[in-house]
């Protein structure tokens, strides 16, 4: 652990600069608060809405969530679903990627249920192909709704979640569909006419 900490080993040289660890980035993010100095609002924005809060990343880095909200349109809201490129990405693997997106548009396109988000085309921004879902109006992440009710829901309501899912899920593969990373990142919960959705 010396060796890999402070390069405390024969053969390799002393750091001449301190080391970066968790004090000092949280000290420089404060710093740079202090400053004044935030990201640029155009590094935020794709297309005609802004990117304000992080939902979701793949456990592989293939996609992110984020919620949105539309420029001028403030109560429109999306969930941008960006298909991450990098910048060294090869010509072929960009295409991969935004034929990616298209296909998950494609599948949605098909699918009619009241349980799944409907998308709008992709289009592209600097990050790679985007998808912009429409969210219905107050749902939260499912990982959310269980943190802020916890044990107050009545029985019901835990047991119809599940039920829902269930429903969700069947519908989808009675039509060849499988989703690979269902969890409660990926699951939203709303209430529709005093019912859980």
């Amino acid at each position: 652990m010396a060796a890999i900490r402070r390069r405390e080993c024969p053969g390799l040289r002393q750091f001449d600069q301190q080391v970066v660890n968790r004090p000092r980035i949280k000290a420089l993010a404060q710093a740079m608060e202090q400053a004044g100095i935030r990201p640029s609002r155009k590094s935020r924005r794709v297309g005609d809405f802004v990117l304000e809060e992080l939902q979701f990343d793949s456990p592989l880095g293939i996609y992110q969530d984020w919620k949105a909200r539309h420029v001028t349109l403030e109560s429109t809201r999306r969930v941008a679903r960006i298909y991450l490129v990098s910048s060294q990405a090869t010509p072929l693997a960009r295409e991969i990627i935004h034929k990616a997106a298209v296909r998950e548009f494609e599948i949605l396109e098909r699918l009619d249920h009241p349980g799944i988000l409907k998308a709008d085309p992709p289009t592209d921004c600097e990050y790679g192909p985007v998808l912009f879902l429409r969210e219905p109006p107050n749902a939260i992440l499912l990982r959310q709704f269980l943190s802020q009710e916890g044990a107050s829901p009545p029985v019901d309501v835990h047991l119809d979640i599940p039920r829902q899912i269930g429903e969700i899920i069947a519908y989808a593969h009675g039509r060849k569909i499988i989703h690979r990373s269902l969890s409660p990142q990926s699951i939203l919960v709303w209430m529709d006419a005093a019912k859980l959705k």
